[in-house]
């Protein structure tokens, strides 16, 4: 939830942190049990997280007091009794005869962490002492940082929705953001033994009373709230309450769905329309941004490109006009000619003009349109790239001379007039112009002002007449005949035409101000328009996160309904008291809990279905953990799914039988043992994972009528076997494809109710070890590079020959060490080798971040977990699979750059060498990740609650349920 700070639940072991831990998930509080205060003491990365808000844990106590000020620590207590009882039922403190720990395994970390951070415990002798003063000790060291601090102390046993209220106030949650009815809704569903995990218990040896407890203990209890046991200390009816939270799941359920749906509903619409009106602000602030910008530009253009558009076109064709009318005589130079309009004026008139300029690209210009006038003016005008100071001119080849602007551009404008002098007739005439009083411009580098004009021209010239156009002065002068000095200036024509250039300045000067004042209210008014705009797109921005987060904290709240309605689903609700009789054993009753998932998965070469079926189990659990789960599987590795929590029934293939039970009899075996599972556990939903629908499978489903039923089908096939079972697939409720790159549904499966999701992938990125303890895992030096080697279970093909050419390429390298994987459902098992690790772990991508390179087969879990985890691959597609296209799925991916495939072995040395490289490496890794970027698997889950949801409240469902329809 954003603007949450970050807060720990801290306690004592069986203290309820699970329950805690889920109860404020589900109100959208980011929440995570024993998520990051582990073992490795990474309290840091708790910090770091951006994913999380929360932890609940009694691993985080020895931290606590290195926590900044700004994460909120609450303190949750039970009765010691309670905690002292459940410690000694999971022997947590008991010692053997060598005062070594009887746990093993994970459970014994759990201990050496504690005596580790509380070693006074060591210094009792019997397993009671212990567990007592270790109750004592924990809970004082987060007395000790309260006595530091603010902490939040509360009691389990009296958590209720006011109590919940106040810890979301502490916490930092806005008023308003967790409705009551939800908050009361989940207090009263969610199971209040989640910490009652199935685990090995042993039977207390001696019943703890209050009166055996150490004075010291009894005192920190009483200070709790705790005090003897008794009628009135009983936790006041939680078990009854439990018990109707059951009943009335249903109606919370649906209540949660209204409320949610229509909320959704509202944001959704508050949401398209703050769209729109970002979509607007935007458009208008782009708008204002372009207008500032060409204003801004217009101030103090930098080349001469833009000359034209920064004069008003009136004031340039005036001096043009004027320009064209004093030229005298039948040859004409245009010295800095531009675009050539004034040339083109004089030519139409009949005078013959030779035009030049600098500028290459404008002489271009020019002479484009000089192509599209008339013959006769194409014949008296010529157009040249060069200035006076380049182009070579027989003395008095011109009668006229016109120059515009081309004093104020040169830094030596003596030597111009000069060659200009130089290339006139006898009493020839200069016409030229120039900016008055300014320069403004990268190629003007010269200031005139009337003065100066007429003292730099009466050196050469005899002028003739003065005047001011607008901004511009405009003088004309005569060449002197031969080597003649010009006519001094008369006293009063200087002064007059002084004058007459101090006005033009004058006037130019103040317009020239009123534009910049004009201009600059007219910035003002765009950057006022502008921070406007800017001010409302942030405020939408804003509006938009909060509808945005609201929107997601809805849609979560309606997959957790949706989950709560499908706990205590009934698969057949019009027949609950229907009873299975199984031959020599009587009835089959059903057990008391009811609803959930079923499972059905085939495997027999590899783990692909089970893995993807499991994936989706667990995503179902972590979105409720008391959505009850059960697998049937004809796969061997049935220890998977049990490691998961999750019940396991187990079908041999029909291949295992051979010729001893037919294909008819097989289906009715897998009819019958549905029949069994169905009866037992009454599950809403069916989901299979599989090649084809059996007919016992069918058969099935038509006889159980589940709530809903999926078939979880792979696109890519190397014939059109899909094509030919659309009859078998029409069966099923939904059709969930798993996405592949580059792969479409059929257009015959098209019109089935199915839904192409992303790849689906067994673990997500946060559950994959770090690169530095997958390593530690196997001792790998850090100067060598580990590469990971699965080939698959080798029960199609005999993959033998292809591991002993691939450990033959690796073992002339040094900086390399193999890890090999060994498939739990492997018929054989590889024998050690020297420098060679052996992997059983599953699955195998926990360790996806340790490994360099992957030389694998292209199944499809395997080749989605590499991509997704940016494992650089070397690709051996299984040619002997009989439905799975391997060759195209290992081809698709190479042409994506994101590995290689090798399809010989005399290729595989080059290839693994190439991969190696650190280059190659890491272009490989980018483009795996943006071949599959994101992991189906909980979208699968979501949409499965979802449509079961909606199919629950079908008026048929509620009625048969006992409820009226919504």
């Amino acid at each position: 939830m954003q603007g949450v700070p970050k807060y720990i639940v801290a306690a004592t072991p069986r203290a309820a942190t699970a329950y805690i831990a889920e109860l404020l998930d589900n109100l959208g509080l980011g929440c995570r049990h024993e998520g990051y205060f582990k073992f490795e003491q990474c309290w840091h990365a708790f910090l770091d997280a951006e994913q999380i808000v929360g932890d609940a844990t009694w691993l985080a106590v020895p931290f606590l007091a290195r926590m900044p000020a700004t994460v909120r620590i609450l303190h949750q207590t039970r009765h010691p009794l309670k905690v002292i009882r459940s410690l000694l039922r999971i022997q947590f403190l008991e010692f053997d005869e060598h005062d070594k720990p009887v746990r093993e395994g994970l459970r014994l970390r759990f201990t050496e962490f504690a005596c580790h951070h509380c070693p006074q415990v060591l210094e009792h002798q019997t397993t009671l002492e212990r567990t007592m003063w270790f109750y004592y000790y924990w809970n004082k060291m987060i007395d000790d940082v309260a006595a530091e601090r603010d902490v939040l102390r509360y009691d389990i046993e009296n958590l209720g929705p006011d109590r919940i209220r106040q810890i979301l106030d502490y916490i930092g949650v806005q008023k308003g953001s967790v409705p009551d009815e939800m908050l009361v809704a989940q207090h009263e569903v969610l199971p209040h033994d989640i910490n009652a995990k199935e685990r090995e218990k042993v039977e207390l040896r001696h019943e703890v009373t209050w009166e055996a407890l150490p004075p010291e203990v009894q005192e920190l209890a009483r200070s709790y709230g705790y005090g003897p046991p008794g009628a009135a200390e009983a936790v006041p009816g939680w078990r009854a309450e439990l018990a109707r939270a059951q009943e009335d799941v249903r109606k919370h359920a649906r209540i949660l769905q209204r409320v949610w749906s229509n909320e959704r509903t509202a944001l959704t619409g508050e949401l398209s329309e703050s769209l729109a009106k970002l979509r607007v602000a935007r458009s208008d602030l782009d708008r204002l941004e372009q207008e500032l910008t060409a204003e801004r530009e217009t101030q103090a253009p930098s080349d001469l490109a833009r000359r034209d558009d920064r004069e008003s076109r009136t004031a340039r064709q005036d001096r043009v006009d004027w320009m064209c009318r004093l030229a005298q005589g039948p040859r004409v130079l245009d010295a800095g000619c531009g675009r050539g309009s004034r040339a083109l004026i004089l030519g139409r008139e009949g005078l013959d003009v030779t035009a030049i300029d600098g500028d290459v690209a404008a002489v271009q210009v020019a002479r484009a349109t000089l192509a599209a006038e008339p013959e006769q003016v194409r014949q008296r005008v010529r157009f040249e790239s060069g200035t006076l100071f380049t182009a070579e001119f027989e003395p008095g080849s011109f009668d006229s001379v016109l120059m515009a602007d081309l004093l104020t551009q040169v830094t030596n404008p003596v030597r111009l007039l000069e060659q200009t002098r130089a290339c006139l007739v006898d009493g020839g005439r200069l016409v030229a112009c120039v900016p008055l009083g300014y320069h403004a411009g990268r190629n003007r580098v010269q200031t005139y002002y009337a003065a100066t004009l007429l003292h730099l021209l009466q050196e050469h010239f005899s002028i003739v007449d003065f005047n001011a156009v607008y901004d511009h002065l405009c003088v004309v002068a005569t060449r002197p005949a031969g080597d003649e000095r010009p006519e001094p200036l008369a006293g009063d024509a200087l002064t007059a035409w002084n004058r007459t250039g101090v006005d033009a300045l004058l006037r130019t000067q103040r317009r020239r101000a009123r534009e910049l004042t004009e201009l600059r209210k007219a910035n003002r008014a765009l950057a006022r328009a502008h921070d406007e705009s800017a001010r409302t797109e942030r405020e939408l921005q804003q509006k938009l996160g909060e509808a945005e987060a609201q929107l997601e904290s809805a849609a979560t709240a309606l997959v957790r309904a949706q989950a709560l309605q499908i706990r205590l689903a009934h698969a057949n609700p019009e027949s609950r008291d229907w009873a299975l009789t199984v031959a020599g054993r009587g009835p089959v009753r059903p057990t008391q809990q009811a609803g959930g998932f079923l499972f059905f998965c085939v495997n027999g070469a590899g783990l692909g279905h089970l893995t993807r079926a499991l994936a989706i189990a667990r995503r179902i659990r972590r979105i409720d953990p008391g959505v009850p789960i059960y697998f049937l599987s004809s796969s061997q590795a049935l220890q998977i799914i049990s490691r998961e929590g999750m019940i396991a029934y187990h079908i041999p293939p029909r291949s295992e039988y051979g010729d001893q039970v037919g294909g008819n009899a097989w289906n009715e075996l897998l009819l019958q043992t549905l029949r069994m599972i169905v009866g037992m556990h009454r599950p809403a939903v069916l989901v299979y994972d599989g090649v084809s629908p059996y007919a016992g499978l069918l058969n099935a489903i038509s006889e159980c009528r589940f709530v809903h039923t999926a078939m979880i089908l792979r696109l890519r096939h190397k014939h059109d076997r899909l094509q030919s079972m659309i009859d078998r697939l029409e069966r099923f409720d939904q059709i969930i494809f798993p996405g592949e790159q580059g792969l479409e549904v059929p257009p015959k499966l098209a019109a089935l109710n199915h839904r192409v999701f992303d790849p689906i992938v067994f673990l997500d990125p946060e559950e994959v070890l770090p690169r530095e303890e997958a390593r530690r895992h196997w001792r790998i030096r850090p100067d060598r590079k580990a590469v990971y080697l699965q080939l698959g279970a080798g029960n199609i093909d005999d993959t033998a020959p292809w591991i002993k050419a691939t450990l033959a390429a690796l073992s002339g390298r040094k900086d390399v060490e193999v890890v090999l994987a060994e498939s739990p459902i492997s018929r054989d098992s590889h024998a050690p080798r020297p420098g060679v690790h052996i992997l059983h772990q599953y699955p195998n991508s926990l360790f996806a971040h340790g490994f360099d390179l992957a030389i694998t087969a292209v199944g499809y879990n395997t080749f989605h977990e590499l991509m997704h985890f940016g494992v650089p691959s070397v690709l051996i597609p299984n040619q002997k699979t009989v439905t799975d296209d391997q060759v195209a799925r290992a081809l698709m991916a190479q042409d994506a750059s994101a590995a290689r495939v090798v399809l010989k072995t005399e290729d595989l040395e080059g290839a693994i060498a190439e991969c190696l490289r650190d280059d190659v490496a890491r272009a490989l890794r980018d483009h795996a990740r943006n071949l599959v970027p994101r992991n189906g698997a909980l979208d699968v889950a979501q949409s499965l609650l979802a449509a079961t949801s909606q199919r629950l409240a079908a008026p048929k469902y509620l009625a048969a349920a006992g409820h009226a329809p919504a």
